[in-house]
Order: C-alpha cells, then sequence, then structure tokens
C-alpha cells in the first residue's frame, strides 16, 4: 500500500527520510525549501496517519498514507563550517584548593590578631585619648587604665558571646557567607575604630571593639574543623601555621601601633585605617572562593547515609514494626498494604533525636555532658588568660620592671621576642603532633588522639612553667628575654595540640560548637 509522492527536484537538496508515524516525530519542518512547502504540507493526526493536502484548492485532499516512511527533499546548507563559533568542552565547576583557602584564613588571622594589639602597644597614646574625649565618664578620665580594660574586655565579650550563636549557625548557613559577611562588618568596625579618634568620643571606639569581636567570630569556629577535615597528614601543621597567627599578629600589632601612635605625622587612628586597606584583598578572595562540598555548610548535623535499597528499605521497616527504634522518611512509610513503593535514589533514613539537635541549648547541654571538654577549657582558660594578660601589659612590666628605658623601646623588643617563640614554636608542635598522631596509628579514631596528645600537652605546659620561674628573680634584660622567650617556645607548641584536643571531646558534627563554647568560658 504505498502511496508514490512527487519530489520536486532542487538544486543542491538530497533525499531524507522522514519517520513520521512510528516514531512520533513531528512533519517536516517550515525551514525546508519553499518549493518543497507549497507543493506538498503535511499534517499529522491523532491516528497516526498523515494527510497530504495540495495547496492548490482544485485538487481535492490526497487518500491517507498507511506506510511507515515519507520522502521529501531538503536543502542543505553551502559547504563550510558551520556558523558561529566552534563548541568549547563541556564546563567543569571546581572547588578552591586549600592550599588557597587556608592560606587566606592564616593571613587573616594575622591581620585580626594583629588589630587586637594595637591598643597595648599605643597604651599611653590611648589613655591620654580616654581622659581629653569629651563622652568619657569622670571615673574613667581619673583612672585611665581603667578604660583601657574596658576596651580590651568590650572585645572579648562580643567575641565570646557572639563565637556561640557562629558555631551555632555554622550547621545551616555556608560558611563562606558567613566568612564575606564576617570580614565586611570587621573592616567596617576597625574603620569605626579610627574614626573614633576624629571624633573624639570614647563611647564610639568601645561599640567598634564591640562590633569587631562579633564579627571576628564568625570564621574562628569555621577554620580549625576545615583544617582538620581537608589538611589530610598535615592537618596538624596547616593548624600550627594558622595559629602561629595569635603571637605573630600581637607581636607585630603591638610594634606597629607603638610605631604610628608615637609618630608625629600619623596617629593611633591611621593604625585602623591601614588595616582595612589590608584586609580589602582578603574580602575579595574570600568572596571568589568556589567550594559546595556538603553544599557549602561546613558542619551537617548528621553526616549523610547512602541510599537504600528496596530490601533495606523493608528489613527498615520490620525492625521499626518489632522495636519501634527505626523512623523512615514519610515518603517511604507512606503506603497502603504490607509493600513498599519503589524506593527513590535519594531516600535517606534519620534519627529521631535530629530534631532535639536544633536549638542552641541542645547544642550547649551536649558540650556540658563531655567531661573531658569541660576539663580542657579549664586549662586553656589558664593558658589564655595568661597569654591575654602578657600581650596587653607586657610593656609595662618590662618598663616597670626598668629593664629599658622607654616605652617604645620595650614594646618593640617585648614583640620581637613573643613573635620569634610563636613562628618557632607553633609550627614545631603542630609538626610535632603530627609526626606522634602518625606514629600511634592515631589519625582516624578521636578517642585515639586524646590518648595519645594529651599527655603530651601536659609535659608541654609544665616544661613552659618551669622556664617562667627564673623571670621573677633575673634582673638583665637580656636574660629575662630568654627565659621568658623560651617559656613561651614552649607554651605555644601546645596550642594546636589542645585545639585538637577540644575538637576532638565532642562527636565531630559539634566541632564548632566545642570551640564556640569554650572560648565563652
Amino acid at each position: 500500500e504505498e502511496v508514490p509522492i512527487e519530489n520536486i527536484p532542487i538544486s543542491g537538496g538530497r533525499q531524507t527520510t522522514f519517520n513520521s508515524i512510528d516514531e512520533g516525530l513531528t512533519p517536516p519542518p517550515t525551514s525546508l525549501a519553499p518549493s518543497y512547502v507549497q507543493h506538498r504540507r503535511g499534517t499529522k493526526h491523532n491516528s497516526g496517519q498523515m494527510e497530504l493536502s495540495n495547496n492548490n484548492n482544485n485538487e481535492g485532499p490526497l487518500p491517507a498514507i498507511t506506510n511507515r516512511t515519507l520522502t521529501y527533499t531538503q536543502s542543505l546548507p553551502p559547504p563550510g563550517p558551520p556558523p558561529g563559533p566552534p563548541p568549547g568542552p563541556p564546563s567543569i565547576t571546581r572547588n578552591t584548593s586549600h592550599k588557597v583557602i587556608f592560606p587566606l584564613f592564616i593571613l587573616l588571622n594575622l591581620i585580626v590578631l594583629a588589630d587586637r594589639a594595637i591598643i597595648p602597644g599605643a597604651s599611653s597614646q590611648f589613655a591620654a585619648f580616654i581622659g581629653s574625649a569629651y563622652d568619657t565618664p569622670e571615673y574613667i578620665k581619673q583612672k585611665p587604665d581603667l578604660g583601657i580594660g574596658m576596651l580590651q574586655s568590650s572585645f572579648i565579650g562580643g567575641y565570646g558571646i557572639a563565637i556561640v550563636f557562629a558555631a551555632h549557625f555554622v550547621h545551616r548557613m555556608k560558611w563562606k557567607k558567613m566568612v564575606v559577611c564576617g570580614v565586611t562588618v570587621w573592616i567596617l568596625a576597625v574603620f569605626l575604630c579610627g574614626m573614633a579618634r576624629i571624633a573624639n568620643s570614647f563611647f564610639l571606639l568601645l561599640f567598634a571593639r564591640v562590633l569587631t569581636g562579633v564579627a571576628e567570630a564568625s570564621y574562628q569556629v569555621i577554620v580549625p574543623p576545615m583544617i582538620q577535615d581537608r589538611g589530610g597528614g598535615r592537618a596538624g601543621l596547616w593548624l600550627s601555621f594558622y595559629l602561629s597567627a595569635i603571637p605573630m599578629g600581637l607581636a607585630s600589632g603591638y610594634i606597629y601601633g607603638s610605631i604610628l601612635a608615637s609618630s608625629d605625622r600619623f596617629g593611633w587612628e591611621w593604625a585602623y585605617f591601614v588595616e582595612c586597606l589590608f584586609a580589602l584583598p582578603l574580602l575579595y578572595g574570600f568572596y571568589k572562593i568556589r567550594d559546595d562540598e556538603n553544599e557549602g555548610i561546613l558542619s551537617l548535623k548528621a553526616p549523610p547515609l547512602p541510599p537504600l535499597s528496596i530490601e533495606e528499605a523493608e528489613e527498615e521497616r520490620r525492625q521499626q514494626d518489632n522495636n519501634d527504634t527505626v523512623t523512615l522518611d514519610d515518603d517511604i512509610l507512606s503506603t497502603s498494604g504490607n509493600s513498599l513503593p519503589p524506593v527513590e535514589p535519594n531516600t535517606k533514613t534519620k534519627s529521631k533525636s535530629n530534631g532535639d539537635l536544633d536549638s542552641l541549648w541542645a547544642e550547649i547541654r551536649i558540650c556540658l555532658r563531655s567531661k573531658i571538654l569541660l576539663m580542657l577549657i579549664m586549662a586553656n582558660a589558664a593558658f589564655i588568660s595568661v597569654i591575654t594578660v602578657m600581650g596587653t601589659f607586657g610593656g609595662s612590666f618590662i618598663i616597670a620592671l626598668q629593664l629599658f628605658t622607654s616605652e617604645q623601646k620595650a614594646a618593640i623588643t617585648f614583640g620581637v621576642s613573643a613573635a620569634l617563640a610563636g613562628m618557632i614554636g607553633t609550627p614545631l608542635g603542630g609538626q610535632y603532633m603530627d609526626s606522634v598522631l602518625l606514629r600511634k596509628n592515631a589519625c582516624g579514631s578521636s578517642a585515639e588522639q586524646l590518648v595519645a596528645i594529651i599527655p603530651r600537652v601536659n609535659l608541654g605546659i609544665f616544661l613552659g612553667f618551669v622556664l617562667c620561674l627564673p623571670t621573677v628573680i633575673v634582673t638583665n634584660a637580656a636574660l629575662f628575654l630568654f627565659f621568658l622567650s623560651s617559656a613561651w617556645m614552649v607554651l605555644f607548641m601546645t596550642t594546636s595540640a589542645m585545639t585538637l584536643c577540644i575538637m576532638n571531646s565532642v562527636d565531630r558534627a559539634y566541632r564548632p560548637n566545642a570551640l564556640g563554647f569554650s572560648t565563652l568560658m
């Protein structure tokens, strides 16, 4: 039953078979040769047949076609390459390497820690500002050191409270968004610190210091867990580089603030303005980071589970019926009868207790239940208090001991000693921790890491304490700095190990909460 169809020859054309009935294709497109479209036009019916009609109304409708093919003439494009640019290779989205992310965080931490030491490095200039500001209360004007202590404690207060909330939001917000927003607010807060000198306002400086602490908390709970997860066998070394910003930043900020505050041409406000300029390239670097791991969220409430097969889903259903201990997703349990529907590829199980972990108080309770974490917090609090006091009043102590004649010389010498101790001690401690974990084969289990690290942390703190004792009796400046720097170097060797122990004292999903809670306490 083949019905022949006349084809009008077209120059440069070719014969093409058009499977219109079996393959469900549409009739020949209107882009074919105009002569063909004027001569024959096909219309597909719901019955699957093709009716041909002549545009010249003189002829009646052609008989229905039951053949499977329709031959038509199509004009070919001119020879040569197709118009437009050639298609390139498919684009592949790749995450930014940790070798780029980690240095950005290290530089950011260095600048942020330097900002903390500007006030201690120029304590006399800030005391004069506090005494001359128009809105300083009278009782603070009479005791400028009290005002300096308020500025430092306000920063710590804002930082300590905000870091607990930052640890809570890290479970549900993309870490890149948190860091970019935090760095932006930090730049604004530092700029306000410099503007406080121009406005001669003590309370503006006080507010800016609180805002600086709040902004800094946005990334401090992100970096250590990220380094632990992505640092591999060099996680301890990367963590030590990051934590070495504590002594290096404090020391450089101490010197940096002292020099600019004592300058006749500049003032301490320029120390903050220059910091803003240094932080802007880092803000751009964080903005350009691409990281889609875990959909950009650093810490998930529970690790994602693999898809369930039908047999596994049935087994889960039987366990639920027997023990009532396993709960499947609603789309799995919404069945009629005893049979399960087909399991979708993304179907996962979830625990009943996950709903209790969404509140901030539930996360704090989890930290309070860890006795190891509470003991580590008390030890870390003693360590941080010594470092903070020495970083704030170390120059004043040296001047009171009459080891140096000027405050600027004392600040520079003290800062260089602390920086050298941190630069040497912190990386050595991180490298030593990596070697211990590798030798003990304890790179996976948190309990094994705690057993391997905690005794060595105790030994390091004890040696640092012993080396500090001679500083209370020596009167020579060189001996004083030698024993103080040696003690600091040994103490800084324990910082990365202490941070790792804090993270290992809770479940991996709650490492940011442990860091935030330890900072608050």
